[in-house]
C-alpha cells in the first residue's frame, strides 16, 4: 500500500519540481514546455481563481472546451496541444481575468502556491519513503527469523543432540585424560594405571 501511494507521489513530485522551476528560469516565449508541467501550473491556476473573492463568474476548468476557446485555440484537446512558454502565460492571464487581481500579482501566487505543493509533497515522499524502508527491514527480519527456526531440530529432538554431545563430551575427556598420562610416560615420570571399578549390581526379586 504504501508503494502504491508513493510511486504516484514520486511522479506528481517530478511534474511540480518542473512547474515551480517553469517560473524560474529564462523562458522563451515559443520554448515548448511538457503536457504535465502545463498540467500542474493550470490546473493550480483554476484552484486559485476558483477560491478569489468576488469571483465574477466560475472559470471554465483546464483542458475543458471552454477553457480551450478563451485561449483561442483551433484544437479542442488539451493533450494534444503544443504548449510553450507563452500558451501557458496566456493560460495564467485567463484564469486571472475571473478574479480582480493584477495578472502579475496572480501569476506571483501561482507560483508561491507552487513553491508550498512542492514543499509538502516532498516531505510526504520522503515520510512514504521512510516507511518503506522501515517495513522492507521488518520482512527481511522476519525472513532471517523464519530461516533461523527452520535450522533448529523439532519432533523432542534437541533432547537426543543434547545426549549425543554430552557423549562426545565425555569420549573427548577420556582421550585427553590418556593423552596427558602418554606425555607423562615420555617424559619419564611414574604414571600410575587409572583406576577402574567393576561394579555389579544385583536385585533380588520379592517374591513374597
Amino acid at each position: 500500500e504504501i508503494r502504491t501511494d508513493l510511486q504516484p507521489a514520486r511522479r506528481e513530485l517530478a511534474n511540480l519540481i518542473l512547474a515551480r522551476d517553469f517560473f524560474a528560469s529564462a523562458q522563451g516565449s515559443e520554448d515548448r514546455v511538457a503536457f504535465g508541467v502545463v498540467e500542474c501550473i493550470l490546473q493550480l491556476a483554476c484552484a486559485r481563481a476558483e477560491t478569489a473573492d468576488h469571483l465574477r463568474s466560475a472559470p471554465p476548468a483546464f483542458g475543458s472546451k471552454g477553457f480551450i476557446r478563451k485561449l483561442g485555440l483551433t484544437s479542442a484537446n488539451a493533450l494534444t496541444t503544443t504548449w510553450n512558454a507563452d500558451l501557458v502565460h496566456r493560460g495564467l492571464c485567463v484564469y486571472a481575468g475571473y478574479t480582480q487581481e493584477p495578472a502579475d500579482q496572480f501569476v506571483e501566487g501561482v507560483r508561491a502556491d507552487l513553491e508550498e505543493q512542492t514543499a509538502e509533497l516532498t516531505r510526504k515522499v520522503k515520510r512514504l519513503e521512510r516507511e518503506e524502508k522501515a517495513i522492507v527491514s521488518l520482512l527481511d527480519l522476519g525472513v532471517t527469523r523464519k530461516q533461523t527456526e527452520q535450522l533448529l531440530p523439532t519432533d523432542c529432538r534437541e533432547e537426543r543432540i543434547a545426549k549425543y554431545e554430552r557423549h562426545l563430551h565425555n569420549l573427548l575427556t577420556s582421550t585427553l585424560h590418556e593423552l596427558e598420562r602418554l606425555q607423562a610416560r615420555r617424559e619419564g615420570e611414574v604414571v600410575s594405571p587409572p583406576a577402574v571399578a567393576d561394579v555389579n549390581v544385583t536385585v533380588a526379586a520379592d517374591l513374597g
